[in-house]
């Protein structure tokens, strides 16, 4: 029963984060003029479907491990007919909003006194009022970490695939059931649940590969500098080497552990 409860919280945090990571690509293209079709939290088969009044299909399915805001493909509230500044604020929207409800949530658990920052993130607070000092931390652990998001995973990407612990970037770890006994341990232990998946879902996001955010946003830059030949090429090749370095991670993974290395 405990195991099905902590199931059932994982889901709806990351449901929520979810939502809003698409809500915010939603918002970003009504600003910028673009008509929404559809928006869809999860994968699968349609569990659930309503008709907004603005004309928006929402979609509800089961495997809720993302979503996606679909847009008119072509004509004058198009994505096609916004300009590429525009293109890149719609890409990035889902990616700030993660960032925002991380930081939200690590400065609440800051000025609760249930997160403290990694020691090299603290010793750089040192001067700063102790008042200021969680709001600070929660700042440099959710934009900060977004900004420094690709050189992180391709530093724990490349120790995974060596056998060896991937670093860890000081985000606050839920506490166990036998720990978070009361109803206040049990809602901090969400809400550095819900820390953590926001920020590592902006970390993610932000990599240069289509079809993530950060891929979307690269083909916009490539393409200004470039042209739409480039541009192109690197939709393409972006997303078939996402594929290969996904496949790899899980082929080293079956080698390891079918041909486990034997100690001298």
């Amino acid at each position: 029963m405990r195991l099905i409860a902590r199931f059932l919280v994982v889901m709806a945090v990351l449901s929520v984060s979810i939502f809003g990571h698409e809500y915010s690509h939603l918002l970003a293209m009504e600003a910028n003029g673009v008509h929404v079709v559809r928006f869809t939290i999860g994968f699968g088969p349609t569990v659930w479907s309503h008709r907004l009044d603005d004309g928006v299909e929402f979609d509800l399915k089961p495997v809720i491990l993302g979503g996606y805001t679909e847009p008119d493909e072509s004509g004058p509230r198009s994505m096609a007919a916004v300009s590429r500044v525009a293109s890149m604020e719609i890409a990035l929207a889902g990616v700030f909003m993660n960032c925002c409800l991380g930081f939200l949530a690590l400065a609440v658990l800051g000025y609760a006194g249930r997160y403290r920052p990694p020691e090299r993130v603290d010793r750089l607070l040192d001067r700063l009022p102790a008042a200021l000092r969680p709001f600070a931390a929660a700042k440099i652990m959710s934009f900060g970490a977004w900004a420094a998001a690709p050189v992180i995973v391709s530093v724990n990407y490349v120790r995974s695939l060596r056998g060896m612990k991937p670093h860890d970037i000081g985000l606050p770890v839920p506490e166990g059931p036998g720990v978070a006994k009361t109803l206040r341990d049990r809602l901090f232990s969400t809400l550095k649940l819900f820390a953590g998946i926001n920020v590592s879902l902006a970390m993610f996001n932000l990599l240069p590969f289509r079809p993530l955010d950060g891929g979307m946003a690269a083909a916009q830059i490539i393409g200004s500098l470039l042209g739409r030949s480039a541009e192109a090429s690197f939709e393409r090749w972006s997303f078939l080497s996402l594929m290969f370095l996904v496949i790899l991670r899980f082929f080293v993974a079956y080698v390891r552990a079918v041909f486990p290395a034997r100690k001298p």
